[in-house]
């Protein structure tokens, strides 16, 4: 963020707390694939970091389609 780059933030239900000129906040669910990509195509940032997770290992297994649905189906969407 110090050289300038404009980053978005796209939270669920964290919130983040790093406050900055450059880091655009939006609270989203990136599982809405056509509004995620919409707002990456519009607000254009420099810098995406995927950084979302689901912490219970044991729903992943259990629910993988919705695992694959929220760590991977909307990054691979938005690389197409």
């Amino acid at each position: 963020m110090e050289r300038g780059y404009d980053i978005l933030a796209i939270h669920h239900k964290t919130l983040i707390s790093i406050e900055h000129e450059n880091l655009k906040k939006i609270r989203l669910d990136i599982r809405n694939i056509e509004n995620f990509k919409s707002i990456v195509l519009t607000k254009k940032p420099n810098v995406i970091v995927h950084m979302v997770a689901l912490g219970d290992v044991d729903l992943c297994e259990s629910d993988k389609s919705s695992a694959w649905g929220t760590m991977a189906e909307p990054i691979i969407a938005l690389a197409r």
